[in-house]
């Protein structure tokens, strides 16, 4: 039995479940949640989703909160997608699979009520998003935004520009971005830090080198049509894998 074999998923149950959630963003981001209480519950009345992974006891150990919103793009199912806005999992079960557990969780109820796209936004620069992303659920990347959240003072974010791919999952199998071609006309890999974190624990400036060498390969590539498909580490260096069609 694994670690999350124990662990139950469900939509959240009111608004114990929102405290639980919000005191669950100021544990793992170490500030003010993102989205407190009242947010969720407008979340949750009006065609968002907001599922949680419970222990034993009903602790919430890691949650996935997304809202209804306009797509950006014409295959998307009534013209409307999901946006995840926040998830997370408690630092002890961060490679216990219950952050997937969670995402399919959303996608199946997504998909239930007809919306095939779900979108969210992850930093470029993070070596396991990038691959929980865009190797482990087949999200895509074609979407760069400088600075997308402006200044953030949490413990994560402090000090380097708010810069995120906006990850698509096209959760019904399509793939828009291909335009009917079955194979790419051509590849290309960016690197990006084996640990930002790490990095920038030892170095902001030298952080902040990689978020400006990056931020111009990223909106380059992106501007000459490849698209963000995949995330690969070789010899102890991480790369995005790119592709044009």
């Amino acid at each position: 039995m694994t670690m999350t074999d124990q662990i139950h998923i469900r939509p959240f149950d009111g608004l114990p479940d929102c405290h639980a959630c919000a005191n669950l963003q100021r544990l793992i981001w170490g500030g003010e949640p993102t989205m407190d209480e009242a947010l969720l519950l407008v979340v949750m009345r009006h065609g968002g989703i907001a599922i949680g992974g419970f222990d034993a006891q009903n602790t919430m150990l890691g949650f996935a909160v997304s809202i209804l919103s306009t797509a950006h793009d014409p295959h998307a199912n009534r013209g409307l997608s999901q946006h995840s806005h926040i998830a997370a999992v408690l630092p002890e079960y961060k490679s216990s699979g219950l952050g997937a557990r969670l995402k399919l969780a959303q996608k199946d109820v997504a998909l239930a009520r007809g919306i095939n796209l779900m979108t969210w936004t992850f930093d470029p620069l993070e070596s396991l998003n990038a691959a929980f992303n865009l190797r482990k659920l087949g999200a895509i990347g074609r979407v760069y935004l400088v600075n997308a959240y402006g200044v953030m003072d949490d413990e994560l974010n402090r000090g380097i520009p708010s810069d995120r791919f906006e990850a698509e999952w096209w959760m019904d199998g399509s793939q828009p971005w291909r335009n009917g071609a079955q194979t790419p006309s051509a590849k290309m890999e960016i690197e990006i830090p084996l640990d930002f974190q790490a990095l920038k624990r030892k170095s902001l400036d030298e952080a902040l080198a990689w978020r400006m060498k990056t931020r111009a390969q990223f909106l380059a590539a992106l501007g000459d049509g490849y698209v963000a498909v995949g995330h690969a580490i070789r010899d102890d260096r991480s790369f995005h894998l790119l592709e044009k069609y």
